[in-house]
């Protein structure tokens, strides 16, 4: 048995197909190798006699239009086992054994606004002209 572990950055292990997990939890929804992107089921969770969701194999998610929920293959596990993200990582880790799609590790960048060195425009220390009055002065 394969074991991984969940570093303290952030990282997790490949994220697994949403196919198999439908496979395992919902083997009565049949997915079809045919109609595009988002593939038409019927939904899992209620009885329903036309399909009223959706899969995407490739972004591994799937949304229901009537229940109105849309999860990746991870909230599949996690509301179907009823435990915790690190609880569905190793559990889908021991039933599958990896996966497809990896999570992308948050990019690290240069802050794109810098701190000008010199003011800017109508914050230099000018004198407020006379015929301005300051607040709390009276007109002389």
């Amino acid at each position: 048995m394969r074991t991984t572990a969940v570093t303290s950055f952030g990282s997790t292990p490949p994220k697994p197909s949403i196919v198999a997990v439908f496979e395992e939890f919902y083997p009565e929804v049949e997915i079809p190798d045919w109609g595009g992107t988002w593939r038409k089921i019927l939904c899992p969770l209620h009885v329903e006699d036309r399909p009223s969701a959706s899969v995407n194999p490739e972004a591994n998610r799937w949304h229901c239009h009537a229940c109105d929920i849309s999860e990746d293959s991870w909230s599949v596990i996690m509301r179907e086992e009823g435990i915790g993200f690190r609880e569905a990582i190793k559990w889908a880790d021991a039933r599958f054994g990896g996966g497809s799609e990896a999570v992308p590790e948050p990019v690290q960048r240069e802050p794109s606004r810098g701190i000008p060195d010199r003011p800017r425009f109508g914050r230099g220390r000018r004198q407020v002209a006379s015929r301005v009055r300051r607040f709390g002065q009276d007109r002389s």
